[in-house]
């Protein structure tokens, strides 16, 4: 038989509310943790530009450019021969006339493997930027190609080596600091 709600026992249910302070004081103690602990990434931007599409040239325009000074073009094209150094409508031969790249791979001893192996001649490539650079000192733009093989440090090293230089005195002379990357086609 049921009974008057004042006869019913009241039974107290225990308090289940959770005790966060110990996972709050465990976070608090792992976000300084973690933040000591991460490695922070150095980032380096190399400034580049690619070729730019557009429309050919016009007749008035043509006129105008034979009038002007024509362009450099200076291009270094990056094989696993070495360098080769064309400018507009030249290429720069080798030096001992054998018809392989402007500067030829060369020869250096490597101490880790014992043995010789053949290398880019970065300090030539900046002499003969730095040549030509004498010949045209308006020029500013220097294209680079390079085939699909070669890896990026070349690249990158051949980047730095034709912006910049340093004269009799040690200052910082730019060459053609306006890098432009090409397709790899040689």
């Amino acid at each position: 038989m049921a009974r008057k709600p004042s006869e019913r026992r009241h039974v107290e249910e225990p308090d289940n509310d959770l005790n966060l302070i110990p996972m709050m004081n465990l976070i608090c103690l792992l976000i300084p943790f973690l933040l000591l602990s991460a490695e922070f990434i150095k980032i380096a931007v190399i400034n580049v530009s690619s070729p730019q599409l557009g429309q050919g040239p016009s007749v008035t325009s043509q006129k105008k450019e034979k009038e002007e000074k024509q362009p450099l073009n200076l291009t270094i094209a990056i094989t696993d021969q070495g360098f080769t150094i064309a400018g507009s409508g030249a290429v720069l031969g080798a030096e001992d006339n054998s018809g392989g790249p402007t500067i030829p791979l060369k020869e250096r001893y490597d101490k880790e493997q014992r043995k010789n192996i053949m290398d880019y001649d970065y300090p030539s490539l900046t002499k003969k930027l730095d040549d030509i650079k004498k010949i045209a000192p308006d020029e500013t733009q220097v294209i680079i190609s390079a085939e699909p093989d070669i890896e990026y440090e070349i690249l990158i090293r051949t980047m730095d080596s034709s912006r910049e230089t340093k004269d009799e005195e040690g200052a910082t002379k730019f060459l053609f600091p306006d890098v432009v990357l090409s397709a790899g086609i040689v």
